[in-house]
C-alpha cells in the first residue's frame, strides 16, 4: 500500500470521528486544493463541517496584502471560498471576536467540548502545537496538513509525548545479574604483600593457562595494560598501591558472572604472578578513538569522521545506549561516565573500557568528572558513597547532550559561573519555547539545539532545568528511555521527516526555519545562510557571528575590474587605516586574480 493511500484511510476516519478546528497557516498550506478535494465527500458522508474562528478568518484575509506573493495568492483564494464552503454546510466560522489570544479562545473551546465531543486541532505551527499538546494534550489531538491534503502525524514528529511509560521488563538470566546493595563494603583497602609486579616480556598465569605480557600499550595510575600471546585479549597489571584486597574480591565477583557483551571489555580471567598471587584481569583488547579525543574537537572530528552526517551522531546515542542499558539491566552502574573511556570504530560499534572502576554491588566507583556528576552528589567522596540509578541517568543525559552538540556540556552558558556552581543551581541556559534565561551560547552551539526535534529538546530541557519533569534522581529518564527517544530520532532521520535541510548537518550554520513568518537570508560578508523575520522591517544584510564580530558594512563600492558591488567592513576600514593604505578598489576575487 502507497503511503498516501494509509493518509486516505485514517483522513475518513478522522473526519467520521473528530470536530476538527484548523488555524489560519493550516489554512494557507500548499496543498490546501487538494485537501479540499479530498474532504468535502467526507464532510458530506458524515454530516460534518471544518470549524474555524472568526479571527483566524480575519487574519487570513488581511493577509492577502502579505509581501509574499505565495501567501497572498493562497490568502485571496482562502478569503473567497471559505464563505462558500459555509453556505454549502462544509465549514463553521465561529465568532469569538473578543481580545484574547487564539491559544486563550482554543482553551475556552476544548475546555467547554472536550468532555463530550472528540477534538481536533489542525496547524502548521510547531511552538503552537507543542503548548497546546503541553496544555490539553489529554482532550485534543493535533495533526498537520501534509503535502497530500491529508492529515499528518504531528504528535509521532513534533510533540513531546509522556516517556516515563511503563513496560513489561526483559527478563535477564539470574546468573547475570549483581545484587543492589545500599552500603560500601568495609573490606580492607590497604596495600597487599605482593612479592613481585609483573613486566614487559613476564609470563603470567591464568587458571587456564600461561600466557607472556608481549607490549605495553600504556600505563594509568592503577598500572599498565599489556599486549599478550592470546590473540583479541589484552592484561591489565596493578601497580602494588593498587593491589588491594577490596581490589581482588571486587575483580573475583565481577568474574563470577562471566558477563560477554561485544565492546564491553569486562575481565574474563583473573591473573597471577609466579607465586599465585593475583596482579591484575585479562580483557577483550579494545579498538577505536576517545570520543574526547576524536567528538569533541572539531578539527579531530572532522578528520576521523569526515562523512558523517548528524544521523551518525545518533546512531552512535543509540549503540551507547545499547551498551549501557545492557549494564544498568544487570544491576551494574558505570560510575565514571567519562568520554575518555568511550571507543569509537563507527556509529555501529564502540569499545567500553576501564571497566574495573564500574560500581558492582557494594564496591563503589571511586572516580568521576565534575560535568557528569548529578547536582545531589557533587562535592562527594566518590569512594564513601554508592551513587544510585537516578544519579547515573544524570550522567547518561550529560553524555548524550555532548555528543549531540559535540563537547559542550549542558551547563555551559555566557558569562556564567563554574560547572560546579551551574550543576547544583540546576542553571540550564538553552531554551525551550518561551523558557529561556537568556544565557545561551550564541553561535553554532545555539544552532545545534535550534534544529534538534522539540521531543529530543524537551527531554533535555526537563532533565537539566530546575523544577523540570525530569529534573531530579526519581524522576530521570533511564536508558531505556533514552534509548527508545534516540531510536525515534533515527527512524525520522532516515524518513526524512525535517523539513529543514540543515536538520540533517552536524555543524549547521544557521538557526532552524520554524514557520512561514521565517525566511533565509544571505550574508553579504562571509556567504553563510541566517534566518530572519519575513515582515521584519529591518532586513539584515550580516549573519550573527559576522555581527558579533565586528564586520558590519562601513561601505560599499563597485569593483573597478568585474563591475559588482563588494563591501568595506568596519574591520576591514580600520585595518586599512591603521597600515595606511588606500581602501581597495577591486572585490576580493579580483584582487585574488590580480
Amino acid at each position: 500500500m502507497m503511503e498516501e493511500d494509509k493518509f486516505q484511510q485514517k483522513f475518513e476516519q478522522q473526519i467520521a470521528k473528530y470536530h476538527i478546528i484548523m488555524d489560519a497557516s493550516a489554512l494557507l498550506h500548499s496543498a490546501q486544493d487538494k485537501f479540499w478535494l479530498n474532504a468535502i465527500p467526507y464532510l458530506r458522508k458524515y454530516k460534518r463541517k471544518i470549524l474555524v474562528l472568526k479571527r483566524v478568518y480575519n487574519k487570513v484575509l488581511r493577509m492577502r496584502n502579505n509581501d509574499d506573493v505565495e501567501i497572498s495568492i493562497r490568502a485571496t483564494k482562502v478569503g473567497a471560498f471559505l464563505p462558500k464552503l459555509e453556505e454549502k454546510g462544509f465549514v463553521e466560522i465561529l465568532d469569538y471576536m473578543t481580545e484574547e489570544k487564539l491559544r486563550n479562545i482554543l482553551a475556552d473551546i476544548i475546555d467547554r467540548l472536550a468532555d463530550t465531543k472528540k477534538l481536533m486541532i489542525a496547524t502548521q505551527w510547531n511552538d503552537f502545537a507543542e503548548q497546546l499538546y503541553k496544555t490539553h494534550g489529554n482532550k485534543i489531538t493535533i495533526k498537520r496538513v501534509n503535502k497530500y491534503g491529508y492529515f499528518g502525524s504531528y504528535n509521532d514528529i513534533f510533540i513531546p509525548q509522556k516517556l516515563a511509560q511503563k513496560s513489561t521488563p526483559i527478563k535477564i538470566p539470574e546468573h547475570e545479574k549483581f545484587m543492589s546493595c545500599k552500603y560500601v563494603t568495609n573490606l580492607s583497602n590497604a596495600p597487599l604483600n605482593i612479592s613481585e609486579i609483573p613486566k614487559l616480556n613476564d609470563t603470567v598465569y591464568t587458571k587456564n593457562g600461561s600466557l607472556r605480557l608481549i607490549k605495553e600499550l600504556g600505563t594509568g595510575g592503577e598500572g599498565s595494560v599489556y599486549q599478550t600471546t592470546i590473540n583479541g585479549f589484552v592484561a591489565k597489571i596493578y601497580n602494588a598501591k593498587s593491589l588491594t584486597q577490596r581490589k581482588f574480591e571486587k575483580i573475583k565477583i565481577m568474574l563470577n558472572k562471566s558477563l560477554n557483551c561485544d565492546g564491553i571489555c569486562f575481565p574474563s580471567a583473573g591473573i597471577y604472578n609466579s607465586k599465585k598471587e593475583f596482579v591484575g584481569y585479562l580483557m577483550p583488547s579494545a579498538k577505536g578513538v576517545e570520543i574526547q579525543r576524536s567528538l569533541f574537537l572539531k578539527p579531530l572530528f572532522q578528520k576521523k569522521f569526515p562523512v558523517w552526517k548528524k544521523r551518525d551522531l545518533v546512531e552512535l546515542c543509540v549503540t551507547i545506549l545499547t551498551k549501557i542499558k545492557y549494564l544498568h539491566d544487570r544491576n551494574i552502574l558505570i560510575g565514571d561516565i567519562n568520554p575518555a573511556n568511550i571507543l569509537i570504530i563507527s556509529q555501529k560499534q564502540i569499545c567500553l573500557v576501564d571497566t574495573d572502576s564500574y560500581q558492582i554491588e557494594n564496591f563503589p566507583c571511586v572516580v568521576g568528572m565534575a560535568n557528569f556528576t548529578a547536582p545531589e552528589i557533587q562535592g562527594k567522596k566518590y569512594s564513601e558513597f554508592l551513587r544510585t540509578i537516578g544519579n547515573e541517568n544524570f550522567a547518561v543525559a550529560t553524555l548524550l547532550f555532548m555528543i549531540m552538540l559535540p563537547g559542550k556540556p549542558p551547563y555551559a552558558k555566557q558569562g556564567g559561573e563554574s560547572a560546579v556552581k551551574n550543576i547544583m543551581e540546576m542553571d540550564f541556559s538553552y531554551p525551550l519555547g518561551e523558557k529561556s534565561n537568556k544565557k545561551a551560547p550564541e553561535g553554532l552551539w545555539r544552532y545545534m539545539w535550534s534544529h534538534l526535534p522539540v521531543k529530543i529538546k524537551t527531554a533535555f530541557y526537563e532533565t537539566f532545568a530546575k523544577g523540570g519533569e525530569y529534573s531530579t534522581e526519581q524522576t530521570r529518564l533511564n536508558s531505556k528511555q533514552w534509548l527508545e527517544l534516540f531510536k525515534w530520532y533515527l527512524n525520522h532521520l532516515d524518513k526524512g521527516t525535517f523539513d529543514d535541510p540543515m536538520s540533517y548537518e552536524i555543524y549547521p550554520t544557521r538557526t532552524k526555519i520554524w514557520s512561514d513568518k521565517q525566511i533565509l537570508l544571505k550574508c553579504k560578508n562571509c556567504g553563510t545562510e541566517f534566518v530572519a523575520q519575513k515582515n521584519s522591517k529591518f532586513k539584515p544584510n550580516l549573519c550573527f557571528n559576522c555581527y558579533k564580530n565586528g564586520n558590519k558594512v562601513k561601505e560599499k563600492r563597485i569593483c573597478k575590474d568585474c563591475g559588482k558591488e563588494f563591501i568595506i567592513t568596519q574591520n576591514d576600514y580600520k585595518f586599512y587605516m591603521k597600515m595606511g593604505y588606500d581602501l581597495p578598489k577591486r572585490c576580493k576575487d579580483c584582487r585574488k586574480n590580480k
